[in-house]
């Protein structure tokens, strides 16, 4: 059961979680009528980087039925975007990760890093970390969540050279869920604050957060 998520995690915005379990050929026979996608994964030279790509839009199929690789196009920022809609991918190991929303969305996936706790003072600060790890109970899934969460914050809106620690907040969750809880986030920005509803989810051991523009 390679599609382990499906639904709606805010109103506008759903959620598509594959863990990958197939062949690339697979996904090259099912993406027959994208060409442009699969002449970019022939010059790709990690097997494991083709099969992230490919299955992030096999993901994007399932989720959306239809769409067509003329739907798609590539922001100055390198990243794929969607005629319409708005989009985001991520990948983590076996995961493949895929949000389509109404408004401005990112979205991380994470597996598992003991480095996380090296790299922390990179993303956030001594106190957020305590308060965090006070709520979750526990200091690297605390991490893990802060990061998931800055990266999806700096997804939805990719103004480029974004300082983690300093220009994301994550406040503390506000709504536990049966699989996670629902929160909030800050990006400073010169132009002022951007707000962001965020949704968190452990989806197979794996963390996952979904970032959604408050356009309130």
């Amino acid at each position: 059961m390679p599609l382990i998520r499906d639904d709606k995690v805010w109103s506008g915005a759903r959620l598509g979680v594959w863990r990958i379990e197939e062949t690339e050929e697979f996904f090259r026979s099912d993406l027959r009528e994208w060409p442009l996608l699969l002449e970019r994964c022939n010059g790709v030279k990690k097997p494991q980087r083709r099969l992230e790509l490919l299955a992030g839009r096999y993901l994007l199929r399932v989720i959306l039925p239809g769409v067509k690789e003329s739907d798609m196009g590539v922001s100055p920022k390198g990243r794929p975007v969607l005629k319409n809609s708005f989009l985001s991918i991520s990948h983590s190991g076996q995961f493949a990760a895929v949000v389509v929303a109404d408004r401005s969305v990112g979205l991380d996936i994470q597996k598992p890093d003991e480095r996380m706790e090296k790299l922390s003072g990179k993303f956030c600060g001594a106190e957020e970390a305590v308060e965090w790890s006070r709520y979750i109970g526990d200091r690297a899934e605390a991490l893990h969540w802060i990061w998931s969460a800055k990266e999806a914050v700096f997804k939805a809106f990719d103004p480029g050279g974004v300082d983690f620690k300093n220009q994301i907040r994550v406040d503390i969750p506000v709504a536990k869920l049966n699989s996670g809880f629902r929160g909030r986030g800050t990006l400073a920005c010169p132009s002022g604050p951007r707000e962001f509803l965020l949704n968190y989810s452990l989806v197979m051991g794996v963390y996952c957060v979904v970032a959604v523009e408050d356009i309130r």
